[in-house]
């Protein structure tokens, strides 16, 4: 069933995600990177004005990346209207922390792994977390979250692992901030 999904992206993608969850871009901002070598039009500009979020998105989990204010700008945020789960390494400064820190009022659960790098959420060979650890981290707290807003389950052990009151691994740290009312 193509009309809900959840989406994700990682590293670079984490850009076209918040897009897509329906964050909007700052013009303003965007204008003046607008140079002989990076051509825009104003009918480009429009475009970006219009945003481009797809109702088909249910939730969005953005890995190893955070939301660029050099697009988005300080408030392009609030317009998600999804939930977001924020998946991060400590060993891989995207600057998720900045991100979660300035998403107040979208509903946003970040999980930041203790040893993760960057291609934790991908490739893996980190050099301080064993790959066999993907799977169990990554792919619990995916599937949770999936399995919450995308197909409705109320499961309390669901519900744990994504309020954190159920520790999927010990190299994790949860924390939430409710959408806004």
């Amino acid at each position: 069933d193509a009309r809900s999904a959840v989406l994700s992206g990682h590293s670079f993608g984490v850009h076209t995600l918040w897009a897509s969850a329906g964050a909007t871009f700052d013009v303003d901002t965007i204008r003046p990177l607008c140079t002989p070598r990076i051509s825009c039009t104003e009918a480009d500009l429009a475009e970006f004005g219009r945003g481009f979020a797809d109702p088909r998105f249910a939730a969005v989990i953005p890995m190893a990346g955070a939301i660029d204010r050099s697009w988005f700008g300080a408030s392009g945020h609030r317009s998600v209207r999804v939930p977001v789960l924020s998946m991060s390494g400590t060993l891989d400064p995207v600057g998720a922390d900045a991100q979660f820190d300035s998403t107040s009022g979208v509903d946003v659960t970040w999980i930041d792994v203790r040893g993760g790098c960057h291609q934790f959420f991908a490739l893996g060979r980190c050099p301080m977390i064993d790959d066999a650890l993907q799977g169990p981290i990554v792919g619990t707290y995916a599937l949770a979250f999936a399995r919450r807003h995308l197909l409705g389950d109320a499961d309390p052990t669901v519900r744990a692992i994504l309020d954190g009151t159920r520790a999927v691994h010990e190299r994790v740290t949860l924390r939430h901030h409710p959408a806004a009312p």
